[in-house]
């Protein structure tokens, strides 16, 4: 299976990991008048496979993700980077501001103008996305070793 298959199979298992906790949370305790279609005990087994699916594939991901690792972290490290760029205030000049005091006008300096600013975050955006491109390359060209038949999820 290719890398990008196994992502999707991951976030899949995430998935049904999240909904069998849910249904066992709900289902677990019930009135004794109401009908029960689930049975939490199996269903608990089937949760724990389902988690230990989910440990074997995030191995064999983490394998496969030797060779890219670096442009993982920098697309992480990046998009990091940007969304504090973006939050960067960038106000300047005078500005009247009114409180109870009346009116008062107030000087503010930048050290960073809009202007560069807004080049740092087309700069940062820019590198995001050369990044993703080469993450995504790597993932539809890249084979994970997982037996995708091996899964609880797919034996449902």
């Amino acid at each position: 299976m290719k890398l990008f298959q196994a992502l999707k199979l991951k976030n899949k298992l995430v998935g049904e990991i999240n909904n069998m906790k849910q249904l066992i949370l709900q289902k677990n305790s019930l009135n004794s008048g109401e009908k029960n279609y689930y049975d939490s005990k199996q269903l608990l087994v089937e949760l724990k496979q389902y988690v230990k699916d989910l440990n074997m594939l995030k191995i064999a991901i983490n394998v496969a993700n030797l060779n890219i690792q670096e442009s993982i972290y920098n697309l992480a490290e990046t998009k990091a980077l940007l969304t504090f760029v973006k939050s960067i205030n960038t106000t300047e000049g005078t500005i009247k501001n009114r409180s109870f005091a009346g009116v008062n006008e107030d000087e503010y300096i930048v050290g960073i103008n809009e202007l560069e600013k807004n080049n740092l975050i087309s700069e940062y955006q820019g590198l995001i996305d050369q990044l993703q491109d080469k993450i995504d390359i790597y993932n539809h060209t890249t084979d994970c070793l997982v037996d995708e038949k091996s899964f609880l999820i797919n034996k449902k």
